[in-house]
């Protein structure tokens, strides 16, 4: 049960960093898409 706790920390970093690079390729579809 020790090891959970390492858990939550990097699932939340991963969570964050896909949300980013998410963010920033839509902000750039709608850049190109607006001209």
């Amino acid at each position: 049960m020790r090891g959970f706790v390492v858990l939550p920390k990097r699932w939340i970093v991963e969570r964050f960093f896909a949300h980013l690079t998410r963010s920033r390729r839509l902000v750039r579809d709608f850049e190109r898409s607006t001209g």
